[in-house]
């Protein structure tokens, strides 16, 4: 392989050698993604064995992707259009869930800071008496300028802002968000997309309309706590408040897990349909094979999994580690698109290596990240960071509107941490700290922000 890739690059016998490239990546990359998918479909029995799968929609994608795994993987009487057919449909379904779920984190991240920023009204003060606002100034600068790194230090003072008594007049916040929207001017404008999205998801503010009909009991969840008046919260509505935060947060987490276990699955056997061959399989694909028949015969046949099936598993012992370092090794496939078009063309190879591009991106980190590699390559210009602010600023006076004052001064902690720094200097750093801590004269929300920032200076 490294043969082929030295000589591609070289120009060299081109046509054959991305023909017999093209061959052996996704030979490679078939028995990589069926080693993650023996690992991944057994791990998804594991969890299954504490119960069905909740929402009707998620089983109903589940129960497809078992019938992909039988018959386009293990069977091969699917054919690849089919099979993915089928996978894009689940995969789309399973992103609609996924960005609901999400949102709802963001919701009730907003509300529990709230409701810990009056915790300490139903509970004794730990402030220490001899407390002073210069003293834990002074410690959060030394604990944000004890690294030279300055990527650590701006995670850092992002860490902190996140956790201080804010108080901030709407016309500066929106200021500084202008400001932090600014630096995007000349680039792409998926980096600025990207960038908007993230404020929007730290901030409660959704384009989906839909989430509310996808979850109607996480919205009610939601709505009981917009309408709490939290200036004038009763200990008995705290407490009934914090476990209902609680509540959710477990049914978020169980629905995450299994949505994140299912899009694993799928991405691992879109890339086994992807790349299949008719190689003479090796001890550790039919391994492989032995363990996602024995899950598959679970989830459609309902069979019992025998104990051989896990002794399978040793076989594998460092397979996936070894494949991985191979294909990020041997990955040029950019290369070959971008300087051999017209080879590719000529070879009938396009739509090959467009499923090569698709590899990648099914074996990332990122499991819930798009199939659709179009990207706005337009560059940011004047008009486009102003309707793009302008319309952001929009939906901030909006969300302002319609939540109480604490929850939103829970938003901007969570959107200022998130914008780029926005101090010319160490000064104005500990400036504004300072300033921040003296102007909260409310002694509950201040206890509970000493309180988290000793913390976040301890661990």
């Amino acid at each position: 392989m490294r043969r082929i890739i030295n000589e591609i690059s070289k120009g060299t016998n081109v046509n054959d050698n991305i023909k017999e490239y093209l061959k052996q990546y996704k030979q490679l990359n078939n028995r990589f993604a069926f080693v993650r998918l023996a690992l991944n479909y057994y791990t998804y029995y594991q969890m299954r064995e504490d119960g069905d799968i909740k929402r009707q929609g998620v089983k109903e994608v589940a129960d497809s992707v078992h019938k992909v795994i039988r018959n386009g993987v293990l069977e091969r009487n699917l054919s690849k259009d089919e099979a993915t057919r089928t996978l894009d449909e689940g995969r789309k379904y399973i992103l609609d869930e996924v960005g609901a779920l999400t949102y709802y984190v963001d919701v009730f991240r907003a509300y529990e800071h709230a409701l810990n920023r009056v915790e300490y009204r139903f509970k004794e003060s730990t402030l220490d008496k001899n407390y002073n606002d210069e003293d834990l100034c002074r410690m959060l600068m030394q604990y944000i300028l004890s690294d030279e790194d300055n990527t650590v230090i701006n995670s850092k003072i992002s860490e902190v802002i996140a956790e201080l008594p804010i108080r901030m007049t709407k016309t500066k916040f929106f200021e500084h968000v202008t400001n932090g929207l600014s630096i995007y001017k000349g680039s792409d404008k998926k980096t600025l997309d990207d960038f908007v999205y993230m404020i929007k998801t730290s901030s409660m503010i959704s384009d989906n309309k839909d989430f509310a009909s996808l979850f109607p009991e996480l919205e009610e969840v939601a709505e009981s706590l917009k309408n709490i008046d939290y200036s004038n919260i009763s200990e008995e509505e705290y407490k009934f408040s914090i476990r209902n935060i609680e509540d959710v947060s477990v049914f978020i987490e169980d629905a995450m897990n299994i949505c994140m276990m299912i899009m694993e699955i799928m991405n691992d056997t879109y890339s086994i349909v992807l790349t299949q061959n008719d190689d003479e399989k090796d001890k550790v694909m039919k391994a492989c094979e032995e363990i996602v028949i024995a899950v598959n015969d679970h989830f459609v046949l309902g069979s019992e999994i025998d104990e051989d099936t896990e002794d399978m598993f040793s076989i594998l012992e460092g397979s996936q580690e070894s494949m991985y370092q191979k294909i990020s090794l041997y990955n040029i496939v950019d290369e070959i698109t971008s300087s051999y078009a017209e080879v590719l063309s000529q070879e009938q190879l396009v739509e090959e290596f467009r499923d090569l591009e698709k590899l990648s991106v099914l074996s990332s980190d990122s499991i819930f990240v798009t199939l659709d590699n179009t990207a706005d390559d337009a560059v940011v210009d004047d008009d486009m960071l102003t309707a793009v602010t302008d319309s952001l600023i929009s939906d901030f006076r909006q969300l302002f509107e319609n939540n109480p004052k604490a929850v939103n001064r829970a938003v901007m902690n969570s959107v200022l941490s998130q914008l780029p720094v926005f101090f010319n200097n160490i000064s104005e750093l500990q400036d504004f700290i300072y300033q921040t801590l003296y102007n909260c004269k409310d002694s509950a929300e201040k206890n509970a922000c000493v309180d988290v920032l000793h913390v976040i200076m301890e661990e």
